[in-house]
């Protein structure tokens, strides 16, 4: 307990504060949490804050969002570097899914939450949309390597099953709808097939 302590007090006040949020923001929300709370929770003082996020609190929610998708982005690189074949691969994010959706701390989307009564103007809106750019990008390329017909479709039809996991689990407090996700996928794979492969079947 003392070496644990000594360790976090040795954590620089900007790295307590961004641990802080993260704790905070995603258990209880980026609405309900008050800075005061943060601020309490990291041990540093007021000034510190202001000192290391000079927009105060639409910073750190920034920060923080911005290391949620940091985070979740190198799980799901990882989770994709196992596989060489571009299905397996489309298949694996679902893989990464169902790991996260098993965590104890698992409280569903942080940008989904942090979206829920967010000011129009607030620092959660671009976080939520850079976080969507990056998950149609993300199948995008997978799909592109498939040689598919209608690629766009494709994407789209992923992201939903993705997204579908997602509030399902988080609504129903289950890690199954990833299972089931990566199911329907790979159905819909089967309906997709390949140009290459089209075209070596007819020939």
């Amino acid at each position: 307990m003392g070496e644990q302590t000594t360790t976090n007090e040795k954590k620089r006040p900007r790295q307590r504060l961004l641990a802080a949020a993260d704790e905070l923001f995603y258990n209880e929300g980026t609405h309900t949490v008050g800075i005061d709370r943060v601020i309490e929770r990291a041990g540093v003082a007021k000034g510190s804050l202001y000192y290391n996020f000079s927009g105060g609190k639409d910073d750190l929610i920034k920060e923080y969002l911005l290391g949620r998708h940091a985070a979740w982005a190198a799980r799901v690189d990882q989770e994709i570097a196992k596989h060489e074949e571009p299905r397996h691969k489309i298949l694996s994010v679902f893989d990464a899914l169902g790991t996260l959706f098993s965590e104890p701390d698992y409280r569903g989307c942080a940008f989904m939450n942090a979206l829920a009564g967010a000011p129009e103007n607030g620092p959660e809106i671009q976080a939520a949309a850079n976080f969507r750019i990056w998950l149609h990008t993300l199948f995008d390329s997978m799909v592109a390597d498939l040689d598919v017909e209608n690629p766009s479709q494709l994407t789209d039809q992923l992201v939903v099953l993705y997204d579908g996991a997602v509030t399902a689990s988080q609504m129903d407090n289950t890690p199954r709808t990833a299972t089931t996700a990566k199911t329907l996928a790979t159905m819909l794979l089967g309906l997709h097939p390949s140009e290459t492969h089209a075209d070596h079947v007819t020939a």
